[in-house]
């Protein structure tokens, strides 16, 4: 990445490491306990760290809701000991 590229994917990448930084800090302390694909095509799957920490991410193209939480497409449900929060991840207009 060249100074060009930084600056202009500096906010997406300061957004992504801000959700995926403290999710991975948390995960890599923790065994994985659980796994399952929630949809029979494998575009919604759900994996349980410790018993504590939650991810359930939507690869599809349609919402999915989990739990009265409704997840967005290629997005991803975040569940810990704080509550829970839903990322999905984008890049400003103009760079999709």
């Amino acid at each position: 990445m060249d100074r060009e590229e930084w600056e202009e994917y500096r906010q997406d990448i300061v957004n992504h490491y801000g959700v995926w930084s403290e999710f991975c800090r948390k995960a890599v302390r923790e065994e994985m306990t659980d796994f399952a694909y929630l949809k029979e095509d494998g575009t919604v799957q759900k994996t349980v760290y410790g018993g504590r920490l939650t991810a359930v991410g939507n690869f599809g193209d349609d919402r999915y809701v989990y739990e009265k939480t409704e997840i967005p497409p290629h997005s991803v449900l975040i569940e810990d000991e704080a509550g829970r929060m839903v990322y999905t991840p984008s890049l400003e207009e103009g760079r999709r």
